[in-house]
């Protein structure tokens, strides 16, 4: 029987085309630098395709990036233009909604396609299917916006009976009051329902703060904004980490594995397939049955597909079961992907990425021929290395015409990448990577 063929993309700032933009908003600070990096995401999405798959990126890939990876044994089609363009890139629009109102190149490369394996599922997910011919087998929008509200999160926590420390405010006097009292017991972290990565997160220590935060708020009230945000104590935390599962059509529940998420002051920094253990530890206190629970729970709001389940165990040995849903793919999933791919006689993946400042312009053919000499590039012949993971995310900026950019010369890029190393070894690999980085004149922020 002939495989089907699958074309894989997405739009990885998905919690921005599920958020009603008749919220309010916290205060945050405009950053377009970041918002084409996230849109270059999405070479990411390569470790899901099997061999003569369809991946499709806003960007085309870059032509040493796609000899490295078919050193490495990934073999797919890609599309060699833009799907985006410089005006669409100042707008907030998803690569679905591109593709239905563009693109002729796409037309004749999504021909023979069968299956469709998004990112997420955003608005214009339908409307592309419908266009190219290409089966939705999916859970309505409604269904899929509502399973990633942390309104709905927070719901079923209370609703299952388990342990949940935070609380819904519809006002920002309510944020006030509310947040007062959380105040007299330490510091509070206020949620937006659609946040992610520490975007859409303040960790409020005093009353000033507070007031403000609710001054702000108050004055898009007066505009006609509606406040409906999420607030908890910020708990001393012993592990930070996720559960990776998949709800069949017909719900049945498939366990896909744990990972240990790295945060950095509330953003996501990495992930790596959580210890036997803590996994063991899990096991004991009811952990998998409280997923089951909840994945019913998502089955009978309308929801199948892929989930990633953040949790965490306090200092105290507790263990909160769900902090929020990411009902879409998730980081956790590619790095999955990559221990199926990778993982061997104790080599696991820790997937990760370095923020960087750079002149710019770079080839990222130069970066590869650095690596790779200084014994650094996972190639066939090692069992261990570093393994590139995207170069558009890193080169979006980089390579950007100036007037386009801020006066500074200094540019941000991104490099995701994975170690695929003993866990004990990953922090050495990671030195030699930054040490190369710097030396190639890159500028480290994390």
């Amino acid at each position: 029987m002939t495989a089907l063929k699958t074309v894989h993309l997405g739009s990885f700032d998905a919690e921005a085309f599920w958020r009603d933009p008749e919220l309010a908003s916290l205060p945050a600070l405009p950053d377009q630098a970041g918002r084409r990096i996230v849109n270059a995401m999405d070479e990411l999405l390569f470790l899901g395709c099997k061999a003569g798959d369809l991946l499709l990126t806003r960007f085309p890939m870059q032509a040493a990036f796609v000899d490295y990876l078919g050193q490495i044994g990934f073999a797919f089609e890609h599309n060699a233009d833009p799907l985006d363009s410089e005006t669409i890139q100042e707008r907030q629009t998803s690569i679905f909604d591109i593709l239905v109102n563009s693109s002729p190149e796409a037309c004749e490369l999504l021909a023979g396609v069968s299956l469709i394996a998004p990112y997420a599922i955003v608005p214009g997910t339908q409307e592309f299917c419908h266009k190219y011919s290409i089966p939705f087998d999916g859970p309505s929008l409604a269904a899929v916006v509502k399973a990633n509200s942390k309104a709905i999160s927070h719901q079923m926590a209370v609703d299952l009976g388990l342990k949940n420390f935070g609380c819904l405010v519809g006002s920002s006097s309510e944020l006030v009051e509310q947040g007062m009292r959380t105040l007299a017991d330490g510091p509070l972290i206020i949620k937006d329902l659609f946040g992610v990565s520490g975007k859409g997160s303040l960790v409020v220590q005093s009353e000033s703060m507070l007031k403000r935060i609710g001054a702000h708020l108050a004055a898009q009230e007066k505009k006609g904004k509606r406040v409906s945000l999420l607030i908890e104590p910020f708990l001393a935390m012993k592990l930070d980490f996720s559960c990776q599962i998949r709800i069949e059509p017909a719900g049945q529940v498939q366990f896909l594995g744990l990972q240990q998420m790295h945060n950095h002051q509330l953003a996501y920094h990495g992930s790596s397939r959580l210890d036997a253990e803590q996994a063991e530890m899990l096991e004991q206190v009811g952990y998998f049955r409280q997923m089951e629970e909840l994945a019913a729970y998502l089955y009978r709001d309308g929801y199948w597909g892929d989930v990633c389940i953040d949790s965490m165990q306090l200092e105290d040995g507790n263990v909160v079961p769900v902090v929020e849903i990411n009902a879409r793919e998730s980081m956790g999933l590619l790095n999955y992907h990559l221990d199926q791919l990778f993982a061997h006689e104790g080599i696991r993946s820790y997937f990760t990425f370095l923020s960087v400042g750079h002149r710019g312009p770079l080839d990222f053919g130069n970066l590869l021929g650095i690596l790779d000499p200084a014994g650094l590039l996972f190639t066939c012949k090692g069992a261990r290395g570093i393994l590139p993971l995207s170069a558009n995310a890193l080169t979006i900026n980089l390579n950007q015409p100036s007037p386009t950019l801020s006066a500074s010369p200094m540019r941000k890029g991104r490099f995701y990448f994975s170690i695929l190393a003993h866990p004990e070894e990953r922090q050495v690999w990671l030195k030699s990577l930054r040490d190369a980085f710097q030396d190639f004149g890159f500028t480290l922020y994390s």
